[in-house]
């Protein structure tokens, strides 16, 4: 419902961050293709992946050499 009010493309603030909303299949496989290299990483939770796992939870791992290693 909210893309029929918003279009097909928009955004939410949750807190300090920026949610962007891709509410069409075609309009998120555009956007997929064109950005893959940025959206290839996971947001950083610190909460979750550093405090309360003592930075060892690979499911909150960041993209890069660190993921590798606990691969």
């Amino acid at each position: 419902k909210l893309t029929e009010t918003y279009g097909p493309v928009f955004s939410l603030k949750q807190g300090s961050q920026l949610l962007v909303i891709i509410g069409r299949y075609n309009a998120a496989i555009d956007v997929m293709e064109k950005e893959r290299a940025f959206l290839a990483d996971r947001p950083r939770s610190v909460a979750g992946g550093e405090f309360f796992s003592g930075n060892m939870r690979i499911l909150l791992v960041g993209n890069g050499d660190r993921l590798h290693r606990f691969r």
